[in-house]
C-alpha cells in the first residue's frame, strides 16, 4: 500500500567522476615531479660537477639549449622509428624508442636543477638549489593544463642544456684530458725576480 514518487532513470553511475577527473589531471604531473625528485638526488650524488656544467650551459646559452632540445626532441623519435624499420638495427631502434621516456625525464630534471641554481647561486649548497627548483616545479604541477606544457618545455630545455654542456666539455677538454685547467682552482704563485735570475 506504499506510494513511491520520483523519477526512474537507467544507467545511473554513482562514482564521483567529477572529483576523480580533476585529480586524474594532477596525478600525472605530480608523479613526474616525484620521479624528478628521486632522479635529481641521484644525479647530484653521482655527477655533481656535470650538474654544475649543465646549470652553466642553461644560464649562459638558454636559446642555444632550447634550440638543441627542439632538434633532439624531433630527431630522436624519427631516428628510433627509422632504425626499428630495419631488421639489422631493430634492437637499437626499439631500445632508443623505449629509452626516450627516461631521456626526457632526465632533461626535465636538469631543467628543474638549472632553475633552482639560478635562484640559489654558487657556492651555496647544490641540494638547496635543487629543492628550490623542485618546489617551483611542484607548484606549477598543481595548475591544470599549464603543468603539461611546462613539463614538456622543461624536458626539451633540459635535454638541450645537457647537450650544450657535453659539447663544451668535449671541445674544451674534459677533466681526464691533458691540458685541462680547473677554472675554480687558484692560480699558482708566480716566481719572483730573484728566483728567476740565475746565480753568477
Amino acid at each position: 500500500g506504499a506510494t513511491i514518487e520520483g523519477d526512474v532513470r537507467e544507467s545511473v553511475s554513482f562514482t564521483p567522476r567529477g572529483s576523480l577527473a580533476v585529480l586524474g589531471g594532477l596525478l600525472g604531473p605530480l608523479a613526474i615531479a616525484c620521479s624528478v625528485l628521486v632522479l635529481g638526488l641521484a644525479l647530484l650524488t653521482v655527477v655533481p660537477r656535470g650538474a654544475d656544467r649543465v646549470a652553466t650551459a642553461a644560464r649562459s646559452a638558454p636559446l642555444t639549449s632550447l634550440a638543441w632540445g627542439l632538434v633532439l626532441a624531433m630527431f630522436l623519435p624519427v631516428l628510433g622509428a627509422a632504425l626499428s624499420a630495419t631488421l639489422v638495427a631493430l634492437p637499437i631502434g626499439l631500445a632508443l624508442l623505449l629509452g626516450l621516456a627516461l631521456l626526457f625525464l632526465v632533461g626535465a630534471t636538469w631543467a628543474v636543477w638549472s632553475a633552482g641554481r639560478a635562484l640559489v647561486r654558487d657556492p651555496r649548497s647544490r641540494w638547496l638549489a635543487f629543492f628550490a627548483g623542485w618546489a617551483i616545479a611542484v607548484a606549477v604541477s598543481l595548475v591544470p593544463y599549464l603543468n603539461v606544457g611546462a613539463w614538456v618545455l622543461a624536458a626539451i630545455f633540459g635535454l638541450g642544456a645537457m647537450t650544450v654542456a657535453t659539447w663544451r666539455a668535449r671541445s674544451g677538454g674534459g677533466r681526464h684530458r691533458a691540458g685541462y685547467v680547473d677554472p675554480s682552482a687558484p692560480e699558482p704563485p708566480q716566481p719572483s725576480a730573484s728566483e728567476t735570475t740565475a746565480p753568477a
